[in-house]
């Protein structure tokens, strides 16, 4: 059911590259927003794995596809700011509201509502804990990794030619790579398991491609299926070899997480020059990736709760658990979907955005 949901989703409207030839425009704007509503729907049913596999046996192809999605996010994210930076050189300049505050605004408008759910039934100094730590986003890793990468990006791009920009930021992700394992491994942070740092590398490799983007493309046109069949078996016999042994926490599995995400890169670059994934479908939910990694989780606990809804001077109550799997799985999408379109609505109203006519070829300059 759900490989077949991801299938059509895919394959709806994909558009080939006729025989001989490739897509240049592999990653424009609109190619990047499908693949991320791709990645979003790919972590939302990751994510649901947890809660329904054993009834919904398709889900367990979902199990250990999270941080390959997220790297996928990680790739874009980084090419895009990239490929900003190359084109414009005033693209600096109102940095921080056009990609930190899009971020933090949904975040925290969202984060009160994680707040107020997770605080139901707590202690005070429990609630007061809780809400610290989703202040800096402990509850929601992505979103202080990928500031941390933008402020990073910022400060060497400013700083710094692009060049040794582009190794500034690769050498700062190493090390934010090895600083967390360490905490992991030796501090005694468990907290801080692989799903922090095993899909980051995507966001410094997203830059190397982009600035090195017509090199690769002639290198890898020139013996394509080549190229193609290698990357695509070695992602495939890397992640075979993964998946059982994903939570054992041990550094063979962390590097070989790490390079299955270098793996599927290159096998989502070398797709782009042949395959284009691009509906109405992908794109809404491209569009909202944020807004959709943001919420899910939230209405995945909520459906399941057990909380009961009462409204006392009627006399209604409303039991906040639905047994039913299939009941289950819409209410969270519909939830999702129509939560994720209000806060984004409402962001672009606090922020000031239009919505512009934007040239198909022109590429995602915001990572989510």
């Amino acid at each position: 059911m759900f490989v077949l949901l991801i299938a059509l989703c895919a394959l709806l409207c994909v558009q080939l590259s006729p025989r001989g030839s490739f897509h240049e425009d592999g990653f424009s704007r609109e190619q990047t927003r499908s693949l991320k509503g791709l990645f979003a729907l790919s972590v939302l049913l990751h994510h649901l794995c947890a809660y329904l596999s054993a009834e919904f046996r398709s889900l367990i192809a979902f199990r250990y596809v999270g941080f390959i999605a997220i790297g996928g996010f990680f790739l874009i994210s980084g090419y895009g700011l990239m490929h900003s930076a190359q084109t414009n050189p005033r693209y600096l300049q109102g940095f921080f509201r056009r990609r930190i505050l899009t971020i933090l605004v949904p975040y925290y408008i969202i984060n009160l509502f994680y707040c107020l759910i997770n605080c139901l039934g707590r202690d005070l100094p429990s609630a007061v804990r809780y809400i610290l730590r989703s202040l800096v986003g402990l509850h929601l890793w992505y979103v202080p990794v990928i500031l941390l990468l933008y402020v990073v990006f910022f400060l060497s791009f400013r700083f710094l030619s692009q060049r040794i920009a582009c190794l500034a930021v690769t050498a700062v992700t190493v090390v934010y790579m090895v600083v967390m394992y360490c905490l992991y491994r030796f501090g005694g942070y468990g907290a801080y398991g692989f799903w922090w740092y095993n899909s980051v590398i995507a966001f410094p490799l997203g830059m190397w491609y982009c600035r090195y983007r017509e090199s690769i493309h002639a290198l890898i046109q020139k013996k394509y299926p080549l190229w193609m069949t290698g990357a695509a078996a070695g992602f495939a016999a890397v992640y075979w070899w993964i998946c059982p042994r994903h939570n054992d926490g041990t550094l063979p599995v962390l590097l070989m997480q790490i390079l299955c995400v270098i793996l599927f890169c290159g096998v989502l670059v070398l797709l782009s020059q042949k395959v284009h994934f691009s509906n109405p479908i992908l794109r809404f939910l491209g569009d909202h990736s944020l807004e959709i990694y943001l919420w899910h989780a939230l209405f995945i606990a909520i459906f399941r709760s057990g909380y009961t809804i009462r409204l006392p001077f009627i006399g209604w109550e409303w039991p906040l658990f639905v047994d039913n799997g299939d009941l289950y799985i819409a209410a969270i999408m519909a939830a999702t979907g129509i939560a994720s379109w209000a806060v984004h609505g409402l962001c672009a109203r606090i922020l000031g955005k239009k919505k512009a006519a934007v040239p198909a070829k022109e590429p995602l300059t915001a990572g989510k």
